[in-house]
C-alpha cells in the first residue's frame, strides 16, 4: 500500500504562518547545528548537505510571508509550489556575500529573484554531490549524465 502524506494547497490563518516561520526556523538552526557536528569531525559532504538544508528550511519563512499575502488560489497554489521547491527556498543564499560587497538597495540583490538565476540550482545540486553517489560520480566524470 502506497502512503497517501497529502499535501496542503489551501489559505493557513496568521496564528498557523506564525507557527510555521518559528518552526522552519527551529528545523533549520537544528539542521546548522548537526552540519556543524559533522563538519567538526570530518565529514564535509554531509556537512554541506545539512547546511545546504537549513538554508532550505530558512528559506521557508518569506514563503510562508507571500501564502499570508496571497489573494486568490493562483497565488496560493504558487506559493505551495514555492515552498515545496528546494531551488526557490534557497534563492537567498548569496544575499550576505552580496551585502559584504556592498549592495544596500533592494535593486542591488535583484539577481536573487531572475527566474534564470543559476544560484539555487548550484546549491541544489552540491548538496546532491554531498548524499548520491550518482551526484558525485557525475561531477568527477566517472558516469556520463544523458
Amino acid at each position: 500500500m502506497k502512503p497517501n502524506l497529502g499535501q496542503y494547497f489551501g489559505a493557513l490563518s496568521s496564528a498557523k504562518i506564525a507557527e510555521g516561520m518559528n518552526v522552519a526556523q527551529k528545523n533549520a538552526q537544528r539542521l546548522l547545528d548537526d552540519a556543524r557536528l559533522l563538519f567538526d569531525n570530518g565529514r564535509y559532504p554531509s556537512a554541506a548537505a545539512w547546511a545546504i538544508l537549513s538554508i532550505e528550511e530558512s528559506g521557508k519563512r518569506p514563503i510562508l510571508r507571500e501564502l499570508a499575502l496571497a489573494h486568490n488560489e493562483k497565488e496560493l497554489r504558487e506559493a505551495w509550489r514555492s515552498y515545496r521547491s528546494h531551488t526557490k527556498k534557497s534563492a537567498l543564499w548569496p544575499m550576505l556575500e552580496m551585502f559584504s560587497k556592498g549592495a544596500r538597495r533592494a535593486d542591488d540583490f535583484g539577481g536573487l529573484f531572475d527566474p534564470n538565476a543559476e544560484h539555487p540550482y548550484i546549491l541544489d545540486q552540491l548538496k546532491q554531490v554531498g548524499i548520491y553517489t550518482t551526484a558525485s560520480a557525475r561531477l568527477t566524470g566517472l558516469c556520463r549524465s544523458k
